[in-house]
């Protein structure tokens, strides 16, 4: 037998051409090669063996005995690469599957408006969300792609700004019908929602803290949309991004710092056509969304 390097692999697809079919027409029709081409590629591979594979005859060939294991591994292989083949020619028409991470706030009120013109144009690409308020490896592929508010520091990640949230202190009209607010820098006695630890120590939690003057928040949760529930229902005032706060009363604006939304993807990736379109659709859609300042 002559070494791997010396044995053309696309010829173990003729052999499960000519095993699956039973004849070397019928591989070549399957192939769209010549019958005298198809029969060459076998006759180079059985000697690449040192091995006669199939029996010749006039009704087409059979298996000689013994070679059933290397006709099936044949076949996976022969599967092995058409499928190879299959990958790249999908990845050079930009289609794939993308696993993309960002806050469920920004997949939910950002994202999702925009996603059935994202199909539209891209109807090859699968998205997959994951909703995550903490940073997820993208040297590992948790994610392909990722949309965070804190600018990226990894190696070998890269990353764009590419939108700015904006934050007010938000309150229903039925809130303030039945709690008006003369001074919104004094807030004493007011019900409140804030953020859960760890997430109370943020400028803006620790903004409206200092309004609140010792009162207790009234309530406290763990996200931005539990938080703009409550506001909404007239159960508390609160400070909230404010995309989330239409149709809400803005009484100020805290003094926090600015929170920018970075798309951050693995250098790897950035010319992978298909990872690169969900950049760009998540680049574009914040910075419509939520432009950057």
């Amino acid at each position: 037998m002559k070494r791997p390097a010396d044995i053309a692999w696309d010829d173990v697809r003729v052999v499960a051409a000519v095993a699956a079919t039973g004849s070397l027409t019928a591989a070549a029709r399957q192939l769209r090669l010549s019958v005298p081409t198809v029969g060459r590629r076998l006759d180079r591979l059985e000697e690449a063996l040192g091995l006669r594979l199939f029996q010749r005859h006039s009704g087409g060939v059979t298996a000689t005995d013994g070679v059933e294991p290397i006709l099936e591994r044949a076949a996976t292989v022969a599967q092995g690469v058409d499928d190879f083949l299959r990958a790249a020619a999908a990845l050079e028409r930009g289609e794939g599957r993308v696993t993309v991470s960002s806050l469920e706030i920004l997949i939910e009120h950002v994202l999702a408006p925009a996603l059935p013109a994202f199909r539209a144009a891209h109807p090859g690409v699968d998205l997959v969300f994951r909703a995550d308020s903490r940073i997820v490896s993208l040297e590992r592929r948790v994610a392909d792609v990722a949309l965070r508010v804190v600018r990226p520091h990894e190696a070998r990640v890269v990353g764009k700004r590419v939108g700015t949230v904006g934050f007010g202190l938000y309150a229903s009209a039925a809130y303030l019908a039945r709690s008006p607010i003369e001074a919104p820098g004094d807030l004493r006695g007011h019900a409140a929602v804030m953020y859960a630890a760890p997430w109370d120590g943020l400028p803006e939690m620790r903004w409206l803290t200092e309004r609140l003057g010792g009162t207790e928040p009234a309530y406290q949760v763990a996200t931005a949309a539990s938080m703009a529930a409550i506001v909404r229902s007239g159960a508390a005032l609160g400070v909230l991004p404010t995309f989330l706060a239409e149709g809400l009363v803005r009484l100020a604006e805290p003094e926090a710092e600015t929170r920018h939304v970075w798309v951050v993807l693995h250098e790897d990736l950035r010319r992978v056509p298909h990872v690169r379109a969900v950049a760009d659709f998540l680049g574009d859609t914040v910075a419509a969304a939520l432009p950057p300042r």
